[in-house]
Formats: structure tokens, sequence, C-alpha cells
């Protein structure tokens, strides 16, 4: 009697058919297939209900063999039908009241919800872990996911838009090689004496069989079992010729000083051979490309791996850099092309610790502001640890309204403490104070007036008798912490200062014009005054307000870069400021005011916090406390800098304390009343000890530097953000290499 399609039909799985080999089987597919199989059997045996455990052999063994040629490692064969046999009771389970029941509303959603699960992937892969990158995974090697089918697992466990193609069956046998190698390594160990005394001659012979191996599959006449190789000795003969060794300070060596992955293999195994590792005898060192390229991805993920997810002080700043990308072309393939990106450094402080740069889809403040809380996301960081941010001072990210800082607070729903680039804000009024007496300037490096064009060319002209000005630069400063046109600046004003410029000095260069960066060009004004025989009023101007306000004051936001001397740095500058005429204060004052986020009370409390006078540091407490007992509104308060009293002798008289609203530093809400009521009482009140973030965004900029330079090098935003690691790495472990003293292991 013919067997109807009604009679083999499942209530839950419709009809048998045969498992997709293209796609890795769901708990559907692989009921289906049960029931396929259970009806061949059947069949077979005159219809006769076959065993269970024979049609889940077939079963188990047909999903293994659609995951080994997925490339995905799997569990046990006794697992796997372990999985199968509590699905399959399930299932029995299910339909045995299926008669009775099948009309009652409860029971057929129980089914209709069974069936929506059966949809999902019949999961057997032996890695569990779900982290972003492979070097994550805590499993043994023959456990881990191919990162080449990462993609695909998690597509299979989703929307499964994928299919197994042949691209996935080549890279199975890459597998299994890769496998049997694995095994034949376990076991040359424990054979190593045995294999000690196989003779030379038995030896030539397997050398002669693998490279037969390698070029043709031999036949059946060629190869003589009597004559057979050991297959443990041919291996010992393979691995010996492949280099195992682990190469991280290579890796790091190769990513900081930017060299190829060929040229590195050169070098490297040039340096064996010199050495004696390398010989005729023995080539099993010698360093491929390939190898090079395999420890450098690995180190890299290593770092990656191992960020802290911790950030008090958000620093962050962006440049636009030409950027390698990958283009789809028309014949589908991916070309390499350079593309102009933004990308945004992101520093976490204390420390100047390098965390990660994103690339907004667009400048505005809003995309910007939105990608950085995403990205914070993504990275687990705890967003309510942030208690501070740190940029420059561009509209767009100190607006009151619509500033990057300000959408920051409104997201993370608190006040964030204000550090706004002391530096950046050093050179402005230096800018006005230049188009206001030379005019403005003309492109991206040009000047309109006559000093700005002879900028160019300065550093040529030679050395006259000038007249000395007298510069008062602060003392102790770190050498080693200043740039080249710092360092040039500093010897150039004291140059300057005595009325004598070195030999030496004058040959030196001061630097290239850019308008975004004006220390170089007051290092131009300078090599341009002592170079002029009769300079003019204007110029002399100009060299004065350098040696006496510019250059003074930017040494001494170096020499103290700690965020609670930012208020006493803004007073410091306007004193020196106060010799202008009544004119050019006009066109100095104004720029200052605007860029005075550090006379912010919440930023001047930090001061005075930490003042030598205990009687200041004690009125700072009382007004915190005072701050803390007024009202708080739901909204975040709006950040604005008051308005100053240039005529001020003292910093904490810069603002008027009782027109401004005096809110509390956020850096210090951690810290509870009872700690300021203590130190309110103590005769000495003590100063307060808190984290002592930079009132500059210096190492904002040289990461910025990196990210540039890691742009041009690599593809994609994991490997420029491993290759910026691996970098970072290598110069905390040798930060010089001049002399051999200075090599660190």
């Amino acid at each position: 009697m013919a067997v109807t399609r009604k009679k083999v039909s499942c209530v839950i799985f419709d009809a048998p058919s045969e498992m997709p080999d293209n796609q890795l089987p769901t708990y559907a597919d692989v009921m289906k297939f049960y029931n396929l199989t259970k009806q061949k059997l059947k069949y077979e045996l005159n219809n006769k209900d076959p065993p269970h455990h024979n049609v889940a052999e077939i079963v188990t063994t047909k999903v293994e063999q659609i995951w080994d040629k997925a490339s995905i490692p799997h569990v046990s064969h006794r697992r796997v039908q372990e999985m199968l046999n509590k699905y399959h009771k399930t299932f029995m389970n299910l339909l045995k009241p299926y008669k009775s029941r099948k009309d009652s509303g409860p029971y057929r959603e129980k089914i209709s919800q069974f069936k929506n699960e059966s949809k999902k992937l019949f999961d057997i892969c032996s890695c569990k872990c779900k982290c972003s990158f492979i070097s994550q995974c805590q499993c043994e090697k023959s456990r881990k996911i191919p990162a080449i089918e990462r993609d695909f697992l998690e597509d299979q466990r989703g929307p499964r838009g994928m299919i197994i193609a042949k691209v996935d069956e080549a890279e199975s046998i890459k597998l299994q090689k890769r496998y049997i190698r694995k095994e034949l390594t376990q076991r040359q160990m424990c054979s190593k004496s045995d294999i000690d005394d196989i003779s030379e001659k038995q030896s030539d012979v397997c050398e002669e069989f693998s490279s037969t191996e390698e070029k043709t599959d031999a036949s059946d006449d060629e190869s003589d079992d009597d004559c057979m190789p050991d297959p443990n000795e041919q291996f010992r003969k393979l691995s010996d010729k492949q280099m195992r060794v682990k190469l991280p300070s290579l890796a790091l060596a190769c990513d900081r000083h930017g060299v190829s992955d060929r040229a590195a293999a050169g070098i490297a195994s040039a340096v064996l051979q010199d050495v004696g590792i390398i010989h005729e005898r023995d080539v099993s060192k010698v360093i491929d490309r390939s190898k090079v390229r395999r420890e450098r991805c690995k180190k890299r993920g290593t770092l990656c791996a191992n960020v802290s997810n911790t950030i008090t002080g958000l620093y962050f700043d962006g440049r636009k850099d030409s950027t390698i990308t990958l283009i789809k072309e028309c014949d589908g393939k991916f070309h390499r092309k350079l593309t102009t990106e933004e990308h945004i450094s992101i520093i976490s402080e204390p420390g100047s610790i390098y965390f990660g740069h994103i690339t907004p889809i667009a400048g505005s403040s809003k995309v910007i502001a939105a990608e950085l809380i995403a990205y914070l996301s993504k990275k687990n960081v705890d967003l309510g640890g942030i208690k501070a941010v740190g940029c420059d001072g561009t509209v767009a990210n100190t607006g009151n309204r619509g500033g990057i800082i300000r959408l920051l607070e409104v997201a993370l729903n608190k006040p964030l403490q204000w550090f706004v680039c002391q530096l950046h804000a050093n050179e402005l009024p230096l800018r006005h104070l230049f188009e206001h007496l030379d005019g403005p300037t003309n492109g991206p490096k040009g000047f309109s007036g006559p000093i700005g064009k002879s900028l160019v060319a300065c550093e040529k002209l030679p050395v006259v008798k000038y007249t000395p000005i007298n510069c008062v630069l602060p003392t102790g400063l770190n050498s080693d912490d200043l740039s080249t046109d710092q360092k040039y600046l500093f010897d150039l004003c004291t140059a300057v200062s005595v009325g004598v410029c070195p030999v030496g000095l004058s040959l030196r260069n001061p630097g290239v014009i850019n308008h975004s960066r004006w220390l170089t060009t007051a290092n131009r004004i300078l090599r341009l005054y002592i170079a002029t025989r009769c300079p003019s009023d204007e110029l002399k101007t100009m060299v004065t307000f350098i040696v006496t306000v510019y250059a003074p004051a930017w040494f001494e936001i170096k020499n103290t870069s700690s965020c609670k001397d930012g208020a006493r740095h803004v007073h410091n500058t306007i004193l020196k400021s106060r010799y202008l005429t009544d004119e050019l204060k006009k066109v100095v004052d104004p720029v200052i005011q605007r860029n005075a986020f550090f006379t912010h009370p919440e930023n001047l409390l930090l001061a005075m916090l930490t003042d030598e006078k205990s009687e200041i540091r004690e009125l700072a407490l009382r007004r915190i406390m005072k701050s803390r007992k007024q009202k708080r509104t739901s909204s975040v308060r709006s950040f604005c800098v008051p308005v100053i009293n240039f005529e001020a002798t003292s910093y904490i008289d810069m603002i008027d304390w009782q027109k401004t609203p005096i809110t509390e530093p956020p850096i210090v809400m951690d810290i509870d009343d009872d700690t300021f009521l203590t130190m309110i009482r103590e005769e000495d009140t003590p100063r307060l000890d808190f984290a002592r973030y930079p009132c500059h965004t210096q190492s904002v900029e040289r990461h910025i530097k990196l990210v540039t330079e890691a742009s041009q090098a690599v593809c994609g935003p994991e490997k420029r953000d491993g290759f910026i690691r691996a970098r970072l790495e290598s110069r905390s472990k040798m930060p010089k290499l001049d002399t051999k003293a200075q090599h660190h292991l």
C-alpha cells in the first residue's frame, strides 16, 4: 500500500524533507530529516518502526557533516546525540495528548510556541563565548571559531541570510589538515626517543617522499607499502622547517617604525643569519612575511582586548585625515582607496591613556556627541563615572546650548567639569593682536600684511644687532616634555632677553607656518625681529607681547598643568597684559573674556581648595556647602563664562561672587558633607586631594597624530586601533633607543 503525504506529515513540522546542506540546520530541519529517515528505515523493515538510536545515529552524523562543511568546530558526537534525544523526547511528550486536546486553546498555543522556537539554530558549536574579538575567546585552540566563520555563525543564529559556498569547503580542508598536524605533533612528542633511533637512510627516504607528496599525488605503483616511511618521522621533517617561536617584540617594533611585513621578515632573518642561528644545515628559524603578519595581528588583538573600560575624565579632539578605505568596484572586488575622514580621538584622564577613536558620519555637534555616547556604551564604559570633559575652545565643543559638552551633559543627565584647553586659549590673543597690527591672514598659510609676508623665509636672514627685551620665563621646566618647536621658543625668548643669539640657534628651523597652531608663527616673529636692523613699531609690539605675555603663559601652563592651576593661569595672563595701551586692550581683553572658562565658579573653587592660604581653602569649602543646600532643579545647569574683572589683584576676585550663580564642582560631588565639615573645623584647613586632570589637551594632540599615521598605514577602525596601541606599547616599554643602555627587555 502506498504511503501518502498526509500519513507521514507531522502536525508541527509538516512533511519530512532532506536537511539543507547550504545552511546550518535548525531544530525544525533536524526533526524533518529525522521523520524522513525514520520512514525510509521503516520501509526497509517492512513497516516496522526502527529503533530510535538507529535513526538518531544517522541524523547526528548528517548534522555533524554540515557543521564540518561550514568549518565550524562542534561538540562531540555523543553530546550531539544527547541534544537530539532531549529535543525528540520533548517533542513526543507534546504530541501525546494531541487527539484529546487538539481543540484546546492553551494546548494549541503551546504547540504554536514550540513550532516558532523550532526555527532556532540547532547549535552544536563548541565555543559559546560572546566576545567581539577572537583573542578574547577563552576556549582552547581546537574549539575556537575561525575568524573567517564568526560572521557566518552569528548570521545563522539570527537572520540566516548567508549560505555555505565553495570557500567554506576549502576552509574545511585547511582546518582538517591543521588538526592532523596537531595530533601528529602530540604523537611526535610522546615518541621522541623512538624517532631519534631512526636511521639516516630512512630519513632520506622520508624527505624524498615528502617532496613528492607536495608536488603531486603518488600513484599506487610509485608508493610501495614496504618502503612507506613512518608518518611521525615524515611530520617531524616537515615541522622542523616551521618557525614556531612567538615574536611579540618584533610585531611591536614593526608597528612602531612602520616597517612592512616583507621588509621586517627580511631584516629579522638577516640578523638571525648573522648571529649564526640560521645556516645551510638549519633553516627552521627563517621568518617569512606571513609569520610577521600573523604576529602583528595577534599582538594588536591582545592589546585591544586588554583595554580598561573605566573613564573619569573624557578628553577628545578631532581632525580630518587621508584614510585608506576599501571600495567595492563594479567587478565585485574590493580595492584600497584614499578618502578623507574625520576621526575623533578619545583619551582617558588622568594618565593620558588612549581609549579609542570614532569616525562620525558628519561633523555636527549632535552627531559627534551621539557617536561618543554610543562608542562608550559599546565599550561597556560606566557613563555615570565620567566627571570631567576636556577639549579645545571651538564653539562646536563649548556652545552652552548646542555644544558637544552640553549635549554630553544632557545625555548623561549630570553636570561635567569643563576643562577647555588653555594652550589653545593662549594662542588667540596673539592671533587677534597680529591681525589688528598687520592685517588678516590670507589662505591656510599666508598673510596679507608686510610682517606676515616676511615670516615665510625669515630663518634664512642673518642675525643683526638688536635691542633686548626683558623676558621672565618659569624655571624647572622638563625639557623632555617639550617639543622641538617649544624648545625653540624657549631658547629664542632667552636670546631676545639677553640680546645675543647663538649661531646654532640662528640656524635651527622655527617650524612650519600653520594658522591652527600659532606657536611656530611666534617663533618666526622672534626670528624676524633678531634679523631686522630697524624693526617697525608693529613688530616691536608683537615681539614684546610674545616675550612678556604669550611665551611665559605658555610655559607656565606646561610647567603647572593641573586643573587646580587653571584660574591662576588666566589671572597671570591678565596681569601680564596690563602694560598694553587702551587701544590694544580692546583687542586682547574680549578674546580673554570669551575663553576664560577657568574663571567659572566650578573651576575657581578647585583653585581655592588647593590655595596656600588656609582661610581661602575654608572659604571655598563654605561656598561649596552653601551651593549644596540650594534647591536643585531637574535640568542640568548651563555653563556660562562669567564677566571678568580685569582690574582684580587676586584670582579669587576675577568674578563677582554675588552676581554669579555658584554651583558645586562635579569632581568633588562624591565627597560627603561630613568630610567637608571636618575640614572646616580644623584650625589649618587641609588642602583637598583630588585627581589632577590637565588644564590643556596636548596629550590628545599627540594621539591625534597617531590616528593620522594609522589612517594612512592600515585599513579599518579595528586595525587602526590595534596599530595605535602597538605603537604606544612599544614606546612605553622603550621610549628611546639611541644607545644600547636604553634598551629594555
